[in-house]
């Protein structure tokens, strides 16, 4: 099955282990004492949905074909979400940015989570921009 899969899927299947190693850095982040996400429930809930969706767009693909509505509405969903949980992540950490840089220059744990919160929305957002880019490409099947 792996063989038959169009070039595009293996870079949305590489997209989507990049949305894994954001969610793994959002967890990460969220785990620092104090510097919790408003809304971690949400950015665990968005990136799992998205991620559930990259496989489901690749097989909705192969089954109904690159213009399909179907196909389009899983591709939307995912981008939707993953988006989503980007927007939560930088809503939590915007107040941080301004308590760390104005009066808390010395906390290393409010750092570590404001650089870890950075390098997830950077993966994600590259994720996302990667996966944008691979639904304008037409290709037929080997």
């Amino acid at each position: 099955m792996l063989s038959k899969l169009r070039k595009t899927s293996y870079v949305n299947a590489a997209a989507c282990l990049l949305v894994v190693a954001g969610l793994i850095l959002a967890i990460v982040s969220n785990s620092f004492p104090g510097f919790s996400f408003t809304y971690a429930a949400g950015v665990i809930a968005c990136s799992v949905i998205g991620l559930l969706a990259f496989p489901a767009s690749i097989y909705c693909e192969e089954k109904f074909g690159t213009h399909h509505y179907i196909t389009f509405i899983v591709k939307l969903i995912a981008v939707v979400m993953i988006t989503l949980a980007v927007c939560l992540i930088a809503e939590t950490r915007a107040s941080d940015v301004g308590n760390l840089f104005t009066w808390d220059t010395q906390n290393t744990a409010g750092f570590n989570a404001l650089y870890t919160s950075i390098a997830a929305a950077a993966l994600d957002l590259v994720a996302v921009i990667v996966y944008i880019v691979t639904s304008f490409f037409e290709e037929k099947k080997a």
